[in-house]
């Protein structure tokens, strides 16, 4: 059973299409959760009841979700190391609440790449705010793709004002190492 505090919900919208998968082993936390997070307008939210040996969340789906909430359970170690089995890439966005105490299911969830964590009771409004908070760096992350961020300037690459005007490459002949010094008393070992 899920313990809930519930108080005022603020639901924003988000980019309609985006898909959440909550998944749990108790029937009722499924329920309650679903019901909190249908009230974010444009995520459509389906509930997978994990039993029958399955630990893994993600097992056997045809589509991979945008974001998994995963409410753990006495089964916690099971469902999140079968989310590690996965590459990174493979994993959606994870949130996970429940009963998670402990400092080794702390550790693993946040190897199995959780964004937060809610412990029980669950209060509506900080789950709407943690999902929503996973959307926008989602969305925020996806329009990010492509942008230059930084460049490394290579020694043998700079740009130079000189002869070709600005921002013209240097050409092979004029890339010259440094000359060497020749200090008093060294001999040359050419």
């Amino acid at each position: 059973m899920l313990n809930l505090r519930e108080s005022s919900v603020s639901a924003t919208s988000i980019k309609p299409g985006m898909r959440l998968l909550i998944s749990s082993s108790d029937a009722l936390a499924l329920r309650q959760l679903q019901e909190i997070c249908q009230r974010i307008s444009g995520l459509e939210v389906n509930v997978r009841q994990v039993s029958n040996g399955h630990s893994d969340p993600l097992f056997g789906l045809d589509r991979k979700p945008d974001f998994l909430l995963l409410r753990v359970g006495h089964l916690w170690r099971e469902e999140l190391a079968a989310l590690l089995q996965r590459p990174a890439h493979e994993r959606p966005p994870l949130l996970v609440c429940g009963l998670l105490d402990d400092r080794e299911g702390m550790r693993l969830a946040m190897q199995a790449g959780a964004r937060d964590f809610l412990p029980e009771p669950i209060v509506a409004t900080e789950l709407i705010a943690a999902l929503n908070r996973m959307v926008m760096e989602t969305q925020t992350s996806s329009t990010a793709t492509g942008k230059l961020i930084a460049t490394a300037d290579r020694p043998h690459h700079r740009v130079s004002a000189g002869a070709g005007g600005p921002g013209v490459r240097r050409g092979a002949a004029e890339r010259q190492p440094p000359a060497r010094r020749q200090f008093p008393g060294a001999h040359s070992a050419r």
